[in-house]
C-alpha cells in the first residue's frame, strides 16, 4: 500500500463520518482497498451520481483490482483443471 499510516488513518476517520456523502465514502473504501465495500456504495447510489462516480480517475483503481482479482481466479481455476 502506497499510503502512510498518517493518511491511512485519516481515511478511517473520515469513513466513520455520518454526514459524507455516498460517493466520498466509496472513494475512500478504494483508498483502503475495500472493494467490496466501495462497489457496494457505487451500486446504491442513484443513476446520475454512479454514472458520475464511474468517471472519475479513482473509479480506475477499483476496476484495476477486479481484472486482476478475475486474473488470478482464472489461472487458479485453469492450473486446479491441469493437475
Amino acid at each position: 500500500n502506497l499510503l502512510s499510516q498518517k493518511d491511512i488513518s485519516k481515511l478511517v476517520e473520515l469513513s466513520k463520518r455520518q454526514d459524507s456523502p455516498e460517493n466520498l465514502q466509496a472513494a475512500i473504501q478504494i483508498l483502503l482497498n475495500n472493494f467490496h465495500e466501495a462497489q457496494t456504495m457505487i451500486d446504491a447510489l442513484n443513476p446520475v451520481e454512479r454514472n458520475e462516480f464511474l468517471s472519475f480517475p479513482i473509479y480506475n483503481l477499483l476496476k484495476a483490482s477486479t481484472e486482476t482479482t478475475i486474473e488470478k481466479d482464472s489461472l487458479k481455476e485453469s492450473l486446479l483443471q491441469n493437475s
